[in-house]
C-alpha cells in the first residue's frame, strides 16, 4: 500500500464523522490514492488536479481518473480556484488540501481563504494536512497560526507507511466554518510565488519556526473531543 493510501486510511478512520455520507472535495488530489480511501465513506466526490500527465506522470489526473472508487466521483483537471469559482453549483461538504506553509499564492493559509470566499457561507469542513515528521516542521507552525486567525483543531495521525518501518506521523488542521468569512486583516498576500519567496520577511519565518518547535503532543487531540 502506497503512501498515499496509507495517508487516507487515516484520515478516514480519525475524521470519519466529518466524511461519512457527505460531499468530499479534494483540492490537488494527484493519483487520486487520499480521494480513493475517502470515497469508502464518503456519500460523493470530487478530485481537482492541476498538473497534466506530462507534467507530472505518476501522480495524474488521469491516474486518479483510472481509479475505481467506492461513491459517486468525478475527477476534473483543472485550476481548483477558478472552477470552484465558476461552478457556483458544486458545494462539497468537506474539502480536504496539502499545501505549502507559505502565506501566498497556494500557499496553507491562502487555500483557507478561498474556500472561506467561494464557499464559506455553505459552512463547509476544510481539512489541511501538513507535515510533522521532518526536524522543521514549519507547516505545524503555519497551522497553529492559522488556528488563531480562524480556530479549528489539530489532529495527529500516526500511520504506518511500511510494515517493516517506524510508525510515521503527520496532522491535519480542521476547521469548521459555521459562517466564516475571510480575515481581511490576516490575509495571505496574494503573489506569485517567486515574488514571495523573494521579499519574505525573516521575522516571519522566525516566528513560524518557534511556533514549529513543540511537542506534537501538545496540539493533538482526540477526534471525540472536536
Amino acid at each position: 500500500m502506497g503512501d498515499g493510501e496509507e495517508r487516507g486510511l487515516a484520515i478516514s478512520d480519525r475524521l470519519n464523522k466529518f466524511i461519512s455520507n457527505k460531499f468530499v472535495c479534494e483540492i490537488g488530489c494527484a493519483d487520486g490514492s487520499v480521494l480513493y480511501e475517502m470515497s469508502k465513506y464518503a456519500k460523493k466526490a470530487i478530485g481537482i488536479e492541476v498538473n497534466s500527465p506530462s507534467e507530472a506522470p505518476s501522480e495524474s489526473w488521469r491516474d486518479a481518473n483510472a481509479r475505481d472508487y467506492k461513491c459517486e466521483t468525478s475527477i476534473v483537471h483543472a485550476d481548483a480556484y477558478n472552477f470552484l469559482k465558476e461552478n457556483t453549483c458544486i458545494n462539497p461538504d468537506v474539502f480536504y488540501f496539502w499545501a505549502n506553509y507559505r502565506k501566498k499564492t497556494s500557499g496553507m493559509q491562502w487555500w483557507v481563504e478561498r474556500i472561506l470566499e467561494l464557499r464559506g457561507t455553505t459552512n463547509p469542513v476544510i481539512i489541511s494536512g501538513l507535515n510533522i515528521d521532518q526536524e522543521d516542521r514549519m507547516q505545524l507552525g503555519a497551522a497553529r497560526e492559522l488556528q488563531t486567525i480562524y480556530g479549528g483543531d489539530i489532529v495527529s495521525m500516526p500511520y504506518n507507511r511500511k510494515p517493516d518501518k517506524k510508525c510515521h506521523e503527520f496532522a491535519v488542521l480542521v476547521i469548521q466554518c459555521n459562517g466564516q468569512t475571510v480575515n481581511i486583516d490576516r490575509a495571505a498576500p496574494n503573489i506569485d510565488r517567486n515574488t514571495y519567496d523573494s521579499t519574505i520577511n525573516p521575522e516571519y519565518l522566525n516566528y513560524i519556526r518557534k511556533l514549529s518547535s513543540v511537542d506534537i503532543n501538545s496540539v493533538s487531540v482526540d477526534p471525540n473531543d472536536l
